[in-house]
């Protein structure tokens, strides 16, 4: 997975992977890896959230957030997105032609 601040590389079928990331020390590099148990650093942060999409494909298990809360997530940033482009106020529940744009790749 590609962004503009980083990528997310998944190594195999094991859960393992590295996660890129460009900060204001240049790339870092955070080892993804499925079996840590311990307390996840502010560094790592979404290392958790990775570990959980890793096991969601790979086992079949359901990931701790739902598609629904993805959803909502989607539409956030949306309306995020539409008010920055505005300047004006937006209401997140009355984006979802908004969401639809999105998901069929239509500009805002």
């Amino acid at each position: 997975i590609q962004g503009t601040k980083g990528e997310i590389v998944l190594d195999g079928f094991d859960g393992g992977g590295r996660l890129y990331q460009t900060s204001a020390a240049g790339l870092e590099v955070l080892d993804i890896n499925r079996d840590h148990q311990g307390p996840v650093g502010w560094d790592t942060g979404y290392a958790g959230e990775l570990r959980d999409f890793a096991s969601a494909v790979l086992d079949g298990t359901q990931p701790v957030a739902s598609a629904q809360e993805a959803v909502e997530d989607l539409r956030l940033m949306l309306a995020i997105m539409k008010a920055a482009k505005t300047q004006a106020w937006q209401v997140v529940e009355e984006v979802e032609a908004d969401l639809e744009m999105a998901t069929l790749g239509l500009e805002l």
